[in-house]
């Protein structure tokens, strides 16, 4: 769910809610973010690789008003993909979201995803990652 306390409604992309047991998802304020630390995450799995990461980011439909923010994927520090999302709601009925799908070497270290406001400064930017998942693979 989402919203300021008095006025929660769910998170949803394109019609479909996330945030319940068959579409998880990462919520996240704009101006925060989250880093995961890939070797960790390796050591915990022996056996399989990281391929890649992949997950439906936007702004969620049920905001009723009018909100910018922008959405990163960055790998040890670098983007890899990032989304301006203008929520037109009031107007058109429709959201503005991305499917990333960024490749993951063993290379890399850390996987950090970020929310930033996109310059309305209204602090009403409630962005989520849905479905996020770190597609594995089994070591030959």
């Amino acid at each position: 769910l989402v919203g300021d306390g008095s006025s929660l409604h769910p998170a949803c992309l394109g019609g479909t809610e996330y945030g319940t047991p068959d579409n998880a998802a990462i919520l996240m304020h704009a101006n925060c973010g989250i880093t995961f630390d890939l070797d960790a995450i390796r050591e915990a799995m022996p056996g399989v690789r990281i391929k890649s990461f992949t997950a439906i980011g936007g702004l969620s439909d049920t905001c009723l008003a009018e909100n910018v923010s922008d959405l990163w994927i960055l790998l040890d520090g670098r983007v890899r993909d990032t989304k301006h999302i203008v929520n037109r709601f009031v107007k058109s009925g429709r959201n503005n979201y991305k499917e990333f799908k960024i490749p993951i070497d063993d290379t890399n270290r850390f996987l950090t995803l970020v929310a930033t406001d996109g310059g309305d400064r209204n602090g009403v930017d409630w962005t989520l990652f849905g479905r996020p998942v770190l597609e594995l693979e089994g070591l030959e």
